[in-house]
């Protein structure tokens, strides 16, 4: 999908330290080694990827919306899947969402990435520090997360808490821009009983989308360099969002999702219903927030961010409620969503 507005170059929206990457990825292939398993991750663009577990035909594939999982604790197909966060998740969001905490940290100039080398590859090291989760029992920490310093592609993460046994998540083998096996996205077998279900998020044209929608949709006039829109659409009914489930489903769901390889800064609008945000949509069980008042446009909003939650912006502007997120620190994304304009019908 073509991009609908330009983008400008970084200094429009400047953070304080440029981390972009040097090489964009179009599509990649890797192995992700685990303390406990071993699997393939073939990424092909912003809104298809698959993991095809090793020694097994079971795995998921995600390709423009259509969901398939096949696993030991209950396989399930999700079609029309939702596009975008606080609704749906992405490929990052597997691996781990604290790459998107510790990319927005450094570019804040808040933590250090430091050069380093994993193997051949170049890499940058950083680190985000963990704090207490009681619900898990676990004590406080910190996770290294080497990145490759070309791409920005996550290469090792390494988990170490207090009283409890370091996990390790390794990328290993890593191939960029090279073709992908067609079979590696095809579904995996299932058993004779799925779990179905079907989200109704329509990927289309904003133009579209807006078509379909009692309110006027935005999309950013300014977003930072190198990305483009890649994937939007509308839904008659969003997720349920919140810690625990505790936001209920909204009315008329619009979604954009901007990429620049795996990167995202993701967009959702949704019908207040006469109240704002009753609570953090991107909010986890015992996940832990850092939260700081900003503005967009004159209206109050808030910046949240979390060790294991990405950064990301949500107010309420009349009739709508806004949601703006991606690794990036307040005043990018508040430079992102003071730009929003009127998709034309």
């Amino acid at each position: 999908m073509s991009s609908t507005v330009l983008a400008v170059p970084g200094s429009a929206i400047a953070a304080a330290v440029d981390i972009s990457p040097t090489v964009a990825v179009d599509r990649f292939q890797a192995r992700v080694t685990t303390d406990d398993d071993s699997s393939v991750l073939f990424w092909d663009g912003p809104d298809r990827y698959a993991v095809v577990n090793r020694g097994s035909a079971r795995g998921s594939v995600s390709d423009g919306g259509l969901q398939t999982i096949g696993d030991r604790g209950g396989d399930s197909v999700t079609r029309r899947a939702f596009a975008a966060g606080p609704d749906g998740y992405t490929v990052l969001d597997l691996l781990d969402p604290s790459i998107e905490t510790l990319l927005a940290s450094a570019r804040a100039g808040t933590t250090t990435l430091t050069p380093s080398r994993i193997e051949t590859r170049a890499a940058l090291r950083g680190s985000v520090r963990l704090g207490p989760n009681d619900c898990a029992g676990y004590r406080g920490g910190v996770k290294t997360i080497y990145l490759d310093a070309e791409t920005l592609l996550p290469l090792r993460l390494v988990t170490r808490r207090g009283g409890a046994r370091t996990q390790r998540i390794e990328l290993t083998r890593l191939r960029v821009n090279r073709a992908l096996p067609v079979q590696a996205f095809q579904p995996p077998r299932l058993g004779t009983r799925v779990f179905r279900q079907d989200q109704g998020f329509r990927r289309v044209e904003p133009s579209v989308a807006a078509r379909n929608l009692p309110y006027l949709p935005k999309l950013p006039a300014t977003v930072p360099a190198g990305f483009e829109l890649a994937v939007s659409g509308w839904a008659p009914r969003s997720a349920i969002t919140g810690a625990e489930g505790s936001i209920p489903r909204s009315r008329s769901l619009f979604a954009a999702v901007y990429a620049r390889g795996v990167e995202r800064i993701e967009i959702t609008q949704r019908l207040s219903g006469g109240k704002g945000w009753p609570g953090d949509p991107f909010a986890g069980e015992c996940q832990p927030l850092t939260e700081t008042p900003a503005t967009v446009g004159g209206i109050a909003a808030t910046y949240a961010f979390g060790p294991e939650t990405g950064p990301h912006l949500y107010w309420r502007d009349g009739g709508v409620l806004h949601t703006v997120s991606g690794p990036f620190p307040a005043a990018d994304l508040v430079g992102v969503a003071d730009s929003l304009t009127p998709v034309i019908r």
